[in-house]
């Protein structure tokens, strides 16, 4: 979201967030969501919901009938999403949040 915030208010630049400007023509293919301590990212149609002391879940989305079914997934996926889930708070607890500096 900040990308899309930030092209929206007419800022360019770099910045050292990840992120997608969803006003541009660009597909992700996938989508996080969070409610209070439960996190979710979604793939294609493969949803992983993490809640914090439970083994991830995994799921199949149907758009057509909203409905989600459990269904086993890669341990890859379950691990890509844990991995950004904790990827904010380890950037800043080893303060690699910054751009590196220009090579001169």
């Amino acid at each position: 979201m900040p990308a899309t915030l930030l092209s929206m208010a007419g800022i360019s630049g770099e910045y050292p967030m990840i992120g997608v400007d969803l006003t541009q023509a660009v597909n992700p293919n996938r989508a996080f969501m969070q409610y209070d301590q439960t996190q979710a990212m979604m793939k294609g149609n493969e949803v992983v919901i993490l809640k914090p002391n439970t083994e991830p879940q995994g799921y199949v989305y149907d758009k057509s009938a909203e409905k989600l079914t459990e269904t086993a997934l890669p341990e890859n996926l379950k691990k890509e999403a844990l991995a950004h889930a904790l990827l904010g708070s380890y950037l800043y607890k080893n303060q690699l949040y910054k751009l590196p500096k220009e090579v001169k």
